[in-house]
């Protein structure tokens, strides 16, 4: 019999990808639009756009050119599936898009556990947003 000593965790996270053809004051606006309520909406919710904001901001700037990519996630090749949505990744920097990877926990704010726990995909002509559900 195994038993485990030390911390144990029943948090969950998740992987998102977002690919945008604009600049990040752009991205913030179209991701508002997207996901934003009507102010007169009866239950407040936590700002849905800075949630994903944040969550690409405190460790990504956005990634320009397939080169980019390979060197930061340290890539053999365009087929390396070092992390969820490098596909994708490649595919919106070979139409020249800015490429941010991020991830949701569902540990402490609540929006951003929503979020971890599920499944989103967008697309349309300037905006591709793709995230796991959390694990």
């Amino acid at each position: 019999m195994k038993i485990r000593n030390g911390f144990v965790s029943n948090s969950s996270s998740s992987s998102f990808i977002i690919a945008f053809n604009g600049n990040r004051k752009d991205l913030k606006k179209k991701i508002k639009d997207i996901f934003g309520l009507k102010t007169d909406y009866p239950i407040k919710f936590p700002d849905v756009t800075s949630t994903i904001m944040n969550s690409i901001s405190e460790e990504y700037k956005g990634i320009k050119g397939i080169k980019n990519l390979m060197v930061e996630y340290d890539m053999e090749d365009e087929a390396d599936d070092t992390f969820y949505g490098s596909d994708k990744a490649i595919e919106y920097l070979k139409k020249d898009w800015t490429v941010y990877i991020g991830s949701f926990s569902d540990e402490d704010d609540p929006m951003e556990a929503m979020l971890c726990n599920s499944e989103i995909e967008y697309t349309d002509d300037e905006l591709y947003i793709r995230s796991e559900e959390g694990y």
